[in-house]
């Protein structure tokens, strides 16, 4: 009886420890990832829509739970969100080749999410890009995960009725008074702390104005991100920036 006794303490421990174990894994590795692409333009933005899933997984662990949230910048400020899931195995729990399957499906399935988003309709009256980035961001900030990333696909050119890229006096307003054109949009949404989260803001712009345009709004809001303790990415995709 003392024997089965100290037996059973000992698988309880076993199986507390192993438990432990994993919750104290899930914590360690859980990841977030906030896509959001641009339906704004007038023709889509020519994209690799595989190099999102690629990214994730050169990033975070192959045991990880892993979430990605997509979205769309239109006239609205807030629109459809869609969540791919990957749930998170304990290593010692869990079979390699099952493990690479499950993945590949899920990597198939953010890919085939891009691809719906990019394939539907372009060109809006308005565009709204800076209050859904801020908000994205400060959602991630709330979040616990060790890696937290957003991944912005835009042409950068604000259009609301207060601000807009196609009027001139805004432009200069960015370019001659960058403090004043910051604090504008930081009242707009005001930004928490952003330490540990990353933030690619990507375009890969037809022509050397457009980009320019790009470029004068990804780092006035790089500045400002970058203020709040985020780290900022600029550039054509994800893997060259």
């Amino acid at each position: 009886m003392k024997n089965y006794i100290i037996t059973a303490a000992i698988a309880s421990l076993a199986v507390a420890a192993i438990g432990g174990g994993f919750f104290a894994y899930l914590n360690q590795t859980n990841a977030v990832f906030m896509v959001r692409y641009d339906i704004t333009d007038d023709r889509p933005q020519a994209i690799d829509t595989t190099e999102v899933p690629q990214h994730i997984a050169s990033v975070s662990s192959v045991w990880s739970q892993t979430q990605v949230m997509f979205s769309t910048f239109s006239n609205f400020r807030e629109n459809k969100v869609t969540t791919v899931t990957i749930p998170a195995q304990f290593p010692l729990l869990a079979n390699p080749n099952q493990r690479t399957k499950q993945l590949k499906a899920a990597y198939q399935k953010i890919t085939d999410t891009l691809n719906n988003i990019v394939a539907g309709n372009t060109g809006r009256p308005q565009s709204v890009i800076y209050e859904p980035m801020a908000n994205d961001l400060n959602k991630l900030a709330s979040l616990n995960a060790k890696i937290k990333e957003a991944i912005f696909y835009t042409d950068g050119q604000e259009n609301i009725n207060t601000f807009s890229m196609y009027r001139d006096a805004d432009v200069a307003e960015v370019i001659y008074h960058p403090d004043r054109a910051k604090a504008f949009f930081e009242k707009q949404v005001p930004l928490g702390s952003l330490k540990g989260i990353t933030v690619y803001i990507i375009y890969n712009a037809p022509t050397p104005f457009l980009e320019s345009r790009f470029l004068l709004m990804a780092n006035l809001w790089a500045e400002i991100f970058r203020a709040h303790g985020a780290t900022v990415i600029i550039g054509p995709n994800l893997t060259t920036n």
